[in-house]
């Protein structure tokens, strides 16, 4: 089995690209992990799907990943995966679920690519479990979407109604008739990713969150 050294992963069940990675996230410094070859087809099951893999792989795979982590239990079940054109990390648990999942910094994936057009393909076999959700949003609209929501179930929760009415009159120019249809439609529009009004509530939000 072929071996890549000395790589960064960034383990999640979102799957981020590399230049979306945020400074406070647990990066894991990889000292040495098997890499698998295979299709294209299996590699975009990889990429979007939660698969079960046989308990012959996962026997295969037991401890070859080795990081400079001291959690090393959860490197028991790592393996690279790439069809020549990309490079995916995977994480299993203990039955042979793919729980975990990492993009890798270009210039690591640009050299493992090297390798992997050389190798020839492995024999992977798996069953897909469920398709994962596609996210068609960034990394910082989907942290800002959370943010906003905290932030409007906070005004709900303390009934702060004239920061509520300023906030609404600050997106709409207009007022509402009452908190409710307030809260629904500025949550609706959230929702809808309207980005004028989210980006009047960020903007509110920050300024006011000195006077908390």
């Amino acid at each position: 089995m072929n071996e890549i050294y000395d790589i960064l992963v960034n383990w999640n069940t979102n799957l981020f690209e590399f230049y979306e990675w945020n400074l406070n996230d647990e990066i894991t410094h990889i000292r040495k992990v098997p890499i698998m070859k295979v299709t294209s087809q299996v590699l975009r099951d990889l990429f979007s799907k939660k698969v079960l893999v046989s308990k012959e792989f996962l026997n295969k795979i037991f401890h070859k990943c080795e990081s400079y982590s001291k959690k090393r239990k959860e490197q028991n079940y790592v393996s690279l995966f790439s069809d020549g054109k990309t490079v995916l990390a995977v994480q299993f648990d203990e039955e042979g679920k793919s729980i975990l999942k990492s993009r890798l910094l270009l210039d690591e994936e640009e050299e493992i690519l090297e390798l992997a057009v050389r190798m020839k393909e492995d024999d992977f076999s798996y069953k897909i479990l469920e398709s994962e959700k596609q996210r068609t949003q960034t990394r910082y609209e989907l942290e800002l979407e959370l943010y906003l929501k905290k932030e409007l179930f906070e005004l709900q929760k303390k009934e702060n109604l004239p920061k509520l009415e300023y906030l609404f009159y600050d997106c709409y120019d207009a007022k509402e008739r009452s908190k409710e249809e307030m809260l629904l439609r500025l949550r609706n529009d959230l929702l809808s990713h309207k980005t004028k009004v989210i980006k009047k509530m960020e903007e509110f939000f920050k300024k006011t969150s000195f006077n908390k």
